[in-house]
C-alpha cells in the first residue's frame, strides 16, 4: 500500500550497494591502490592499501570468548570469510561502513511513522544497528591481535593518518547511530535487536584501550548506563 518497509530486503539493497561503490571505487575509479569508502554522499580516502595488513581472522584471538558462540557474525566475519587472506583490514572497514550506513537507513525507518516493518517473519530484527554494533567490537579485536601478534599490520594502521581519519569517522558516526537508535531498540521496548552484551564488552577497558592508543576519541560506559546498558 506503499506505507511499508521491509527494512530486511530494502536493507541488505543499501548494504550491498555500498559495497559496490566502494568495489568500484578501488577497482576502475582509481589505480593508485589507496582504499577508498563511500559514506555520506563523499569519497574518503585512506592511506591503506591491500596488503598492508593480514587477515581478519586474527581477531579471533583477542574477540571476546563468551561472545563467539552467540554472534553469528563472528562465525561469519571473522572465522568464516575472515579466513580468506584477501579479506584484510580494508574489507573489514569496508564492512564496518555498509552496516553503518544501512544502521542510519533502519533508524530513518523506525523514526518515519508513515512507514510500518513488515513485521513477519521477524518480530525482533537484528540487521544493521547490530551488525554496526557487532564490526565496531571487531574492529577493536583486530586492532588488539595486531598490536600483540601482527606488528607490521598494526604499524602500517597506526601510522596512517588518513586511514586512522576514516577510523574516527565510522567510530563517531556509529556512536551517534547508537544514540538516535536507542528510542526503537528492543531494550526501550521497540523492534531493532541492538546486541548489549556487544557493547558492553565495546566500552569496557581491554577494548576501548585500542582506540585510545591510536588516538580515537570516543564515548564510555557512562554515556549508555542509562539506556543500553542500564541494569
Amino acid at each position: 500500500n506503499g506505507k511499508t518497509a521491509n527494512i530486511l530486503t530494502i536493507g541488505t539493497g543499501v548494504h550491498e550497494s555500498i559495497h559496490v561503490i566502494d568495489s568500484l571505487l578501488n577497482g576502475t575509479c582509481y589505480t593508485d591502490g589507496f582504499q577508498r569508502y563511500y559514506i555520506d554522499a563523499s569519497i574518503q580516502v585512506t592511506n591503506l592499501k591491500v596488503g598492508d595488513t593480514t587477515q581478519i581472522s586474527i581477531a579471533s584471538a583477542t574477540y571476546p570468548a563468551a561472545l563467539k558462540s552467540s554472534r553469528t557474525r563472528y562465525a561469519t566475519y571473522i572465522t568464516g570469510n575472515g579466513s580468506n587472506p584477501a579479506n584484510q583490514f580494508n574489507v573489514l572497514l569496508d564492512e564496518f561502513s555498509a552496516y553503518v550506513t544501512t544502521a542510519e537507513f533502519e533508524k530513518n525507518v523506525f523514526a518515519n511513522s508513515t512507514y510500518v516493518y513488515l513485521d513477519s517473519p521477524f518480530s525482533n530484527i537484528d540487521i544493521d544497528t547490530g551488525g554496526m554494533t557487532d564490526f565496531m567490537l571487531f574492529m577493536q579485536s583486530y586492532l588488539r591481535a595486531a598490536r600483540l601478534s601482527a606488528p607490521s599490520s598494526y604499524t602500517a594502521i597506526s601510522t596512517q593518518p588518513a586511514t586512522k581519519a576514516f577510523m574516527q569517522l565510522l567510530w563517531t558516526k556509529a556512536e551517534g547511530l547508537l544514540v538516535s537508535s536507542y528510542p526503537y531498540s528492543v531494550k526501550a521496548g521497540g523492534k531493532s535487536l541492538v546486541p548489549t552484551d556487544v557493547i558492553a564488552q565495546i566500552y569496557s577497558a581491554t577494548y576501548l584501550q585500542e582506540l585510545d592508543l591510536l588516538g580515537i576519541t570516543h564515548k564510555s560506559a557512562a554515556d549508555f548506563s542509562a539506556t543500553y546498558l542500564k541494569p
